[in-house]
């Protein structure tokens, strides 16, 4: 009886398979990279995000949870944040041990709080440019002018 030829996409649709496809992605692999790692081409991926949607949602999920995570950061870092230390002190009064929490303040990157501006409030660094759909549009101290036929 002749064997029948079953892709490798089997053992990746399975439950198990598509969380580890999903965890790539939430890690920032590329799809070259994800391709790799399931030892096909990127070609051959492509065509199993077409045919196989699960494997294309896996990869959508695991980039969305990438994405959230490094905005969550993007937004510490524009904003400041409060960072607790652990420091061991050595010898207390009494000459015990003991463990101290410190919180430090981080100071806000200016960078950051720019660019989070400019992408997410629609800011602009240039008053005469066009303002984007997001953005809303207000104009101050404009009367409707009569036109004359």
């Amino acid at each position: 009886m002749p064997k029948t030829k079953t892709g490798k996409y089997h053992r990746w649709i399975t439950p198990e398979g598509l969380a580890q496809i999903e965890n790539w992605s939430a890690k920032g692999c590329l799809d070259k990279e994800i391709a790799h790692n399931l030892g096909i081409a990127l070609g051959t991926l492509y065509e199993w995000k077409i045919k196989h949607a699960e494997i294309a949602e896996a990869i959508k999920t695991g980039r969305a949870e990438s994405i959230v995570a490094i905005e969550n950061t993007a937004f510490k870092l524009a904003t400041g944040t409060v960072e607790e230390q652990t420091i061991v002190k050595v010898r207390d009064a009494e000459g015990s041990e003991r463990v101290e929490m410190r919180k430090r303040r981080l100071k806000p990157d200016t960078a950051m709080l720019i660019f989070m501006l400019k992408n997410r409030a629609g800011y602009s660094d240039n008053p005469n440019a066009k303002p984007t759909e997001s953005a809303p549009t207000i104009i101050l101290g404009v009367k409707p002018k009569a036109i004359d036929d």
